[in-house]
């Protein structure tokens, strides 16, 4: 089988963040079971049921068995607000990403 048509799932079951009310925490990459960059289609993780005070996350993707890149990012939802991505800024004009490769 072609390397190009393995998938696996990806599982975010321990991401500790403390996400601001005016925003919702999303993953969002590369591919477009990630929604290539695209907000709107990013993938939106969950408070953990067991973990809800500590503010741990989690959302599972089908993704295939290749390179990407994905970042954490806070969608604003709320008027006056702004996106925020994360990873943060490196320096004024390169920003960090995470790469993964799905086995």
């Amino acid at each position: 089988m072609d390397a190009l048509h393995l998938s696996g799932i990806i599982k975010f079951s321990q991401v500790r963040y403390e996400c601001k009310p005016t925003h919702r925490l999303v993953v969002s990459g590369g591919i477009p079971q990630f929604g290539e960059w695209d907000l709107a289609r990013a993938i939106p993780l969950r408070r953990s049921k067991i973990d809800r005070d500590q503010n741990v996350w989690r959302c599972e993707v089908k993704a295939p068995s290749v390179n990407f890149e994905y970042a954490f990012v806070e969608v604003a939802i709320s008027p006056g607000h702004q996106d925020i991505w994360y990873p943060k800024s490196v320096s004024d004009d390169a920003v960090s990403f995470v790469y993964l490769t799905v086995f």
